[in-house]
């Protein structure tokens, strides 16, 4: 749907990016691949995979990521419980970033898109918005193919 997706939650269509980056709905369906916490705004991230992600992981595929490649990331406002333990608070955004080398080859080969607040509104006041905050951004980690968070892995040292 060009318009966007339509969810219980959401049962408006949610828009696409000025981009034409379309909304995924099924990120809630994919698989963590990590966390962040950004200190200086209070907020935690968990950073999620679609299926071809999840096979690049496997696979050691990850720089650069293959075609097909979704990694979604989605913010809340930290919340303290009284314990002292940190939770999700409010919901802040999801962003995702869409691999395809040929589609998105002005942009670093991802589509980048960023929807704001539990109404979804795509984030962006010009078509080129990706290249101009997202890949400017996220030009420190070129490296990486442009990914910060990279995904957790159990060779690293974490359980097998």
């Amino acid at each position: 749907m060009s318009a966007g997706s339509i969810t219980a939650e959401h049962p408006h269509a949610v828009e696409s990016t000025l981009a034409g980056i379309s909304f995924h709905p099924e990120y809630k369906t994919w698989k963590q691949i990590g966390s962040t916490e950004r200190i200086e705004n209070h907020t935690i991230r968990v950073i999620l995979g679609n299926d071809h992600a999840i096979r690049a992981i496997a696979d050691n595929h990850i720089n650069p990521w293959p075609n097909g490649t979704m990694i979604g990331k989605v913010t809340w406002h930290e919340q303290r419980e009284p314990s002292g333990v940190i939770v999700p608070g409010e919901f802040v955004q999801v962003e995702f970033m869409i691999r395809d080398s040929t589609k998105y080859r002005a942009t670093a080969g991802w589509g980048w898109g960023r929807w704001i607040g539990t109404d979804l509104k795509p984030d962006g006041h010009t078509a080129d918005f990706a290249s101009t905050h997202c890949v400017d951004c996220h030009h420190a980690v070129q490296r990486n193919d442009y990914v910060f968070t990279m995904p957790i892995n159990a060779l690293k040292g974490g359980a097998k």
